[in-house]
């Protein structure tokens, strides 16, 4: 498993669980399967663009949030 799956999946999975939503709501709502998120939250598998721009869309993750890993994020 490569870092970038290991960020998108930490990241996604912290937004969930903030919201409190299963990954049966999540999926409801994205119209993605919920064994498939469960898949993207586990590091598995990496969902195509148009896939993760649903599930951030519907967190409410911001774009460089996925793009550009913490490290090097200035939060001054």
């Amino acid at each position: 498993m490569n870092n970038y799956k290991i960020e998108i999946s930490n990241v996604i999975k912290e937004a969930r669980t903030t919201k409190k939503y299963s990954l049966r709501k999540l999926a409801k709502l994205t119209g993605l399967s919920h064994s498939f998120l469960g898949d993207i939250e586990s590091g598995r598998t990496r969902p195509k663009y148009e896939n993760l721009i649903k599930i951030i869309t519907v967190l409410d993750i911001p774009l460089e949030e996925i793009f550009l890993p913490q490290k090097y994020v200035n939060n001054e």
